[in-house]
């Protein structure tokens, strides 16, 4: 039975572990010290698939903040115009602003990215740090929500892992995970 990756993509730091094949859980290494990836994402330019992530991202966002994406999954799946948002837009450097479909997503020299697009990076990023320390791919996902999250929040996680190349088994309250 092919493995499934367990991702706790979290507001600030995202991590995965798996279980391999002789049932000992295997907690992907993000670098020799730690085992978490912090959920940034910095973009040095207009091309929005050149950026970096992680702890590199986060060394940019005393340089160049407007450009530096952190606890967007804050607002991943919800609507521009909700209270929450209003309440919460102003307190980064960057810019969020409404997508075509009406959900928040990031103003980045002035292309619009849907924070889905945003997860899906770190997804991408993490799948591959596992995929290396696994030594083979995976192509399944359990990933992890606040119990809270709404049917449209739990969905735009979902989306994110899919465009990641994922399919994804189950959504899981964290408290639970």
């Amino acid at each position: 039975m092919e493995p499934v990756l367990g991702i706790d993509f979290g507001t600030t730091n995202t991590s995965a572990a798996w279980f391999d094949q002789t049932g000992r859980l295997k907690v992907v290494p993000v670098t020799d010290k730690s085992a978490v990836l912090p959920s940034v994402v910095w973009f040095p330019s207009a091309d929005s698939t050149k950026c970096l992530v992680g702890q590199a991202a986060k060394t940019q966002l005393v340089d160049d903040a407007k450009h530096t994406l952190f606890g967007t999954k804050r607002f991943i799946g919800r609507r521009f115009n909700s209270e929450y948002v209003s309440q919460h837009k102003g307190r980064f450097a960057f810019d969020l602003v409404e997508g075509a479909d009406g959900y928040t997503a990031a103003l980045i020299y002035g292309q619009m990215i849907p924070l889905v697009d945003v997860a899906t990076v770190i997804v991408k990023d993490i799948v591959a740090k596992a995929t290396r320390a696994a030594k083979h791919p995976f192509t399944q996902c359990v990933m992890t929500v606040p119990a809270h999250a709404s049917v449209r929040q739990r969905e735009a996680v979902r989306r994110a892992a899919e465009h990641a190349g994922l399919t994804v088994r189950a959504i899981v309250n964290e408290p639970t995970a």
